[in-house]
């Protein structure tokens, strides 16, 4: 629950926060025990093991007000490979299932169209099968921060006659996992099953996977943005910085030169440079937001006079999860 009490201090008194907090815990924690109980100076320290209905969370999350773009609106690719009834499915229901669910929450999704760019269905395929390196190389590949990839397989369940009409039952297994693109870390995992009824077989094993998919967006999305948050607040990482008005290549070069001098930047490279873009990964100790902040800093501005001229100035156009976008401008 601690994701979920940050967000509430953001737009509450204490005297609110701690109602809501008690609505919430009480709404969500289904069990719990007491395993430890100790006096720590002026603090009194409890540690508890608690059963979370994670489905009513996850219904929740706007009523609790965890907003996605605190994190910097993540772009997410989806991949999932189906099987119904033995047959994969060139169409994935799951996958549409999926993208429209994390749609409704907020997250930024690349259209399925975008996976045609992957020119190896091998690739595609293993990251589908929980490959966490491939998964994290399609994001890379796609420009996406996450992945969301998984499999479904459909099955029938045989048939029974009731009210005049034979009912068909299928049985949906899913596996699914979201991957941070930078270092392949599984930010959620998930295993759930669905049945489903249907005038025919198809139409039950359709609505199986549609059930399987919706039954594990509350707890993937919940650890994503829990995951998220702690990566965005706590860990050093790689962030693109997209510099516009670039010059020319030795301005590019002078702005690395630049870059380099960021207190909690400890490596710079110039990724690509071309049509006055160029494009920097930096290796950074913060978020993305602290990381435009430095770059508008005098601080920094005064080094970017020293390397690019007098005249030289940065001015931050966009932030987003792991990128900053900039402008160069020279007079």
């Amino acid at each position: 629950m601690g994701l979920v009490l940050r967000a509430e201090s953001y737009m509450a008194n204490f005297q609110v926060l701690e109602d809501n907090i008690w609505t919430s815990a009480s709404g969500y924690v289904k069990t719990y025990r007491v395993l430890t109980e100790a006096q720590d100076e002026s603090f009194y320290r409890v540690t508890i093991e608690a059963e979370v209905d994670m489905l009513k969370l996850g219904t929740a999350l706007e009523d609790l007000r965890i907003e996605i773009d605190r994190i910097g609106n993540p772009r997410v690719v989806v991949i999932a490979r189906e099987w119904t009834f033995g047959t994969e499915q060139p169409f994935s229901v799951a996958e549409g299932a999926l993208r429209q669910a994390l749609l409704s929450k907020g997250f930024l999704v690349l259209d399925r169209e975008r996976l045609a760019e992957i020119r190896d269905p091998q690739l595609l395929a293993r990251a589908a099968e929980g490959d966490t390196k491939a998964a994290s190389e399609v994001a890379r590949a796609l420009d996406a921060d996450i992945a969301l990839v998984g499999r479904v397989r459909a099955e029938s369940q045989g048939s029974t006659q009731a009210g005049g009409f034979m009912w068909y039952s299928a049985v949906a297994h899913g596996d699914f996992s979201v991957v941070l693109r930078g270092t392949a870390e599984t930010l959620s995992s998930v295993l759930a099953e669905e049945t489903a009824l249907g005038l025919s077989l198809e139409a039950a094993g359709t609505q199986a996977v549609e059930k399987v998919a919706e039954s594990c967006v509350p707890q993937l999305v919940i650890e994503t943005v829990a995951g998220l948050n702690w990566v965005s607040a706590s860990a050093s990482r790689v962030l693109k910085v997209l510099v516009f008005a670039v010059p020319d290549y030795s301005a590019a070069t002078a702005l690395q030169s630049a870059l380099g001098s960021v207190r909690e930047a400890s490596q710079v490279n110039l990724r690509t440079f071309g049509q006055g873009l160029a494009s920097f990964d930096v290796l950074y100790l913060g978020p993305a937001e602290a990381l435009a902040s430095d770059l508008e800093s005098k601080v920094f501005q005064n080094a970017l006079k020293v390397a690019l001229g007098r005249t030289a100035s940065l001015r931050v156009l966009s932030m987003g999860f792991d990128t900053v976008e900039l402008e160069l401008r020279t007079r």
